[in-house]
């Protein structure tokens, strides 16, 4: 990969270019772009009467994206285009989702297991935009592989939809 992007990319890595997308030729340096409900590529914007929390002006706290698609993107890339004195906020981190839950697993091995085997709904209900769009799709919080390896994380408050499950699992 790092002499794919040497060899392919050494001019968007030095500088951060900040023309349109840059942050969509990066990406395909690693593989193909997955096409999803806004497009190629997603522009994120301030904007009056936002459709999309992406859109406002808030805060917006831990999550994943796509997490009502099947098959979420693994690699999400951001690149921000103007960062100034005239620009307020934008601070982003990053959490180690499989950290957090490895400590949740040592720490409360009930709550593991229930996130690991008690499916959330995940759902993204648009109506108002030009090609509105009804997602859904139920998998538990934590993924885990036949040797309990945690191999997939689905955290995303802000899409999480009701919970479609047996009383006993509430």
């Amino acid at each position: 990969l790092a002499s794919a992007l040497v060899e392919h990319g050494a001019a968007l890595l030095t500088g951060v270019p900040t023309e349109p997308g840059t942050v969509g030729a990066v990406a395909r340096l690693l593989g193909p772009v997955q096409p999803q409900i806004y497009g190629d590529l997603f522009d994120v914007r301030s904007t009056p009467q936002p459709i999309n929390i992406a859109y406002g002006s808030g805060a917006i706290g831990p999550h994943m994206d796509l997490a009502y698609y099947e098959s979420p993107p693994g690699i999400q890339l951001l690149h921000c285009l103007r960062f100034d004195a005239d620009v307020a906020g934008g601070r982003s981190f990053l959490i180690d989702g499989f950290a957090a839950a490895e400590t949740l697993r040592r720490e409360s091995p009930e709550a593991f297991a229930t996130l690991s085997r008690v499916p959330a709904t995940f759902l993204k209900d648009h109506d108002q935009r030009a090609s509105p769009v009804l997602l859904s799709y139920q998998r538990p919080h934590i993924a885990a592989d036949p040797a309990g390896r945690v191999v997939g994380l689905f955290w995303s408050p802000p899409f999480e939809g009701p919970l479609r499950v047996p009383p006993d699992d509430v």
